[in-house]
């Protein structure tokens, strides 16, 4: 094919293929799901296609099968890559028409009669070779449908199929083979195909006059506007349709593009700007993160490259108030998605959600008993359980899972181990102070984990009942105007301590359904420190996740659990509740919220004074302990002065305790935090 954009062969060995081979001739395709891949040279493919079933396809290794010879899985989702395209012929041409079609086509091919061909119903494949190895799916499926719509569009049409192979042909077969032609220019088709036309691309016509393609009102010869195509002598022409948008030919080229329609333009232009308000926001992802930025009108003008003229401003701006307008924020979603490669996001305008998707950590090392080793050592008998917690964290969105508290000195694998689960969405994972603040980014986040804590604070222990249990959480990011996200966050604690954190003793679970946290002191390393064991767990948790973890995943039934799987109630979580706080300190707790939120009259000027009267814990009975008691407790705890004075306000006078700073603060948080 004389073709002006397309170059020459680029293939390292022009004369070799790699093909995908069954280990036998096997005419039950259903039979036909394992094979492996051989680099053969062109002259020894019509033995290969005698005595195997083939493809130019290639698979992904079968976890179940790794290590055996023939692993790859043939299936579209195992898709791996291709060496060239398959087509297949079943009597509606003849073996001699498709070797004309060839020729024309100028391509190097081989052509194999298929196992029920016959001289009256002509039935056979042919295969014709990539320049390269193509690895994209989107530029594989686009070729082949190039080359299906050009030259073979009366063959079959599930050849496209990323998972279709050929069977092997009978040993009498007819064998074609073309050496010369060259082999499909892959880069060059690609441009070809990808190039297209718009209102303002600039034409150089046959007189050498240049205009821009929406001044061009009839049919019209001119240079070729391809940029690979250096078209010295005007090979191509641009026309009208009856629809009213240009098309151009050019002969050098033998293709015919047709111009985009100014909706499908400005589509383009627009793709990651919105509407929103009396604003214009600009949506993207950039280094792994999502963002939303209010732009002022110049600047979107200027990014869209609608700045040269008050029409184009016109265009672009009615194009996003008509098309990309979004009448109310509700929220934004963020999610984790291991079955994609990149991350992307959607906007549902209607509903006002941004759904944001970002991917898994990729595959790197084959090699999950390394991963599954590491785990059973560091986890013993609760092994299952955490291959379930992150089975579920890496497969499911939105459902609740335990907190989990890692405790034990240092070197028992902690940080090892929350550091491995925010590797497998990066991007959703943060390491996090524990405690709830002004500006709160990690409510965005699927996976927060904390090292070391502070004890026995009652707001974290709110908090984190908050976070595992709320449906939405409000985003509050400097400079920014608040949002809201639906709630996707699971949470891990890393501690030396035994008893880590504050709970309530009276919430101790007694059933593994029902259980929030679970609660695990790692054992000793006994085979010495792997300083390298963060990259080499990091390196296989791709395929882990994707082979066991899958597995595991598959096989949990979730139903009739709270927090999706059973939580084993460890001795270390019994320890936890028992020796977290005392009765006497949640009464003075008790007491202490009371007096927040007391409206009576007769004690209110006085704790405005700064006293809390001793009758005030006389009459609010709500202590299993005796007052004095509680007391005690708050002036221990350095909440009241030691000594109680009597003070008179408003003409009444009690025997009052002095409230210390530390209370006074905590009480204008608090009524801060009402209001």
């Amino acid at each position: 094919m004389n073709n002006s954009i397309l170059i020459q062969d680029k293939q390292d060995d022009p004369q070799t293929v790699k093909l995908s081979i069954t280990e036998n001739r096997e005419w039950k395709g259903n039979n036909s799901i394992h094979f492996k891949t051989v680099i053969s040279s062109i002259d020894n493919l019509p033995t290969l296609l005698k005595t195997t079933n083939f493809s130019l396809n290639h698979w992904q290794d079968k976890e179940s099968r790794t290590g055996e010879e023939y692993s790859q899985y043939r299936k579209g989702d195992y898709w791996e890559s291709a060496s060239g395209i398959m087509i297949d012929y079943d009597g509606t041409l003849t073996i001699d028409e498709a070797k004309q079609r060839l020729k024309q086509s100028g391509l190097k091919y081989i052509l194999v009669s298929s196992k029920s061909h016959s001289p009256e119903l002509h039935k056979f494949h042919v295969l014709i070779f990539y320049d390269r190895i193509i690895t994209d799916k989107s530029q594989h499926r686009k070729i082949t449908q190039y080359y299906h719509n050009k030259y073979f569009s009366d063959s079959d049409p599930s050849v496209k199929d990323l998972a279709r192979f050929f069977m092997g042909s009978r040993d009498d077969c007819v064998v074609e083979i073309d050496t010369q032609g060259q082999h499909i220019d892959t880069d060059g088709i690609l441009s070809l195909i990808d190039f297209q036309l718009v209102s303002d691309l600039k034409i150089e016509l046959a007189s050498g006059k240049t205009v821009l393609l929406n001044e061009i009102k009839e049919k019209t010869p001119c240079k070729c506007p391809h940029p690979d195509h250096d078209d010295n002598n005007p090979s191509a022409f641009i026309d009208l349709h009856e629809d009213g948008n240009h098309y151009c030919h050019c002969s050098s080229c033998d293709w015919t593009w047709r111009e985009q329609d100014d909706e499908n333009y400005w589509y383009k232009k627009c793709k990651n700007f919105w509407s929103y308000g009396k604003d214009v926001y600009e949506f993207g992802i950039i280094g792994g993160d999502f963002f939303m930025e209010k732009i002022t009108q110049k600047k979107f003008y200027i990014l869209t490259d609608s700045n040269l003229d008050q029409d184009s401003k016109n265009r672009s701006l009615n194009h996003l108030v008509k098309n990309k307008h979004i009448p109310h924020l509700v929220r934004v979603d963020y999610t984790g998605d291991v079955d994609i490669e990149v991350p992307s996001y959607e906007v549902n305008k209607n509903k006002g959600v941004v759904q944001v998707r970002y991917d898994a950590l990729p595959v790197k090392l084959k090699d999950s008993e390394f991963v599954a080793s590491f785990i059973h050592d560091r986890f013993g008998q609760y092994a299952q359980f955490f291959k379930e917690w992150l089975a579920l964290y890496v497969y499911t969105n939105y459902r609740k899972l335990p907190t989990i508290i890692l405790a034990g000195p240092r070197g028992r694998g902690k940080s090892t181990i929350a550091e491995m689960a925010a590797e497998i969405y990066p991007s959703l994972s943060q390491e996090w102070h524990g405690h709830e603040q002004t500006h709160n980014y990690e409510v965005e986040k699927k996976f927060l984990y904390v090292e070391e804590n502070e004890m026995s604070n009652s707001h974290q222990y709110k908090t984190l009942k908050k976070y595992s249990g709320q449906k939405y959480a409000m985003v509050n990011k400097k400079y920014k105007v608040p949002y809201k996200v639906r709630n996707n966050t699971s949470i891990m604690m890393l501690t030396n301590d035994k008893v880590p954190i504050y709970v309530k003793r009276d919430e101790l679970p007694t059933d593994s359904k029902n259980n929030q946290f679970f609660v695990y002191e790692l054992p000793p390393i006994k085979t010495g420190i792997n300083t390298d064991i963060q990259s080499a767990l990091v390196n296989r948790l791709g395929h882990y996740i994707r082979t066991e973890l899958k597995q595991v995943y598959e096989g949990l039934n979730m139903d009739g659990y709270r927090y999706s799987i059973d939580v084993p109630i460890t001795p270390e979580e019994k320890l936890l509740f028992q020796c977290s706080t005392t009765d006497l300190e949640a009464d003075a707790d008790k007491y202490i919220e009371k007096l927040i939120l007391s409206k009576n009259d007769a004690y209110r000027p006085f704790f405005i004074k700064g006293y809390v009267p001793v009758q005030f814990f006389k009459d609010f009975d709500i202590s299993a302990n005796h007052y004095n008691r509680v007391i005690k407790n708050l002036v221990k705890r350095g909440q009241l002065m030691g000594n109680y004075e009597r003070i008179m306000v408003k003409n009444e006078r009690h025997y009052c305790y002095k409230m210390t700073d530390k209370l006074r603060d905590e009480i204008d948080k608090a009524i801060f935090k009402q209001l």
